[in-house]
């Protein structure tokens, strides 16, 4: 079975791009983290980044994401091969089957009281309250 399921963040914003048949197709890194405790007892976090790939509509919708957004994805290992200067060279990268965008939570759900301020409000060129 050749199936990998992805929860982290875009590492870089993706670009997509347009071979000569106008598919499309987008490669991005999604970081993943893992924390784990250390031998001293403190927690330390691991953060790993996954090459991925992705085709079609699925890859300009994901061009449409910037870097830091959540992302879930599936998909499969894929293995690139080729020869620079004589030396082989191997990647693994993720074959994008399905995808999901993720909403970042609120930072704190209290809301900051409002700001008070001495200048006055702003007003039209009538000199309505203008609602902002």
């Amino acid at each position: 079975m050749n199936k990998v399921v992805l929860k982290g963040n875009l590492a870089r914003d993706p670009e997509v791009r347009y071979i000569p048949s106008g598919t499309a197709v987008v490669d991005f890194a999604v970081a993943v983290s893992r924390s784990y405790k250390k031998s001293d007892g403190e927690f330390a976090e691991k953060v790993a980044y996954v090459t991925c790939v992705s085709w079609n509509g699925m890859a300009e919708r994901i061009g449409k994401m910037s870097k830091g957004d959540p992302i879930f994805v599936e998909g499969e290992i894929e293995e690139d091969r080729w020869e620079t200067d004589g030396q082989k060279r191997v990647r693994l990268k993720v074959r994008v089957s399905e995808f999901e965008r993720l909403w970042r939570k609120p930072k704190s759900s209290k809301q900051e009281p409002e700001q008070q301020s001495d200048e006055p409000a702003p007003t039209d060129e009538d000199g309505n309250d203008v609602p902002f």
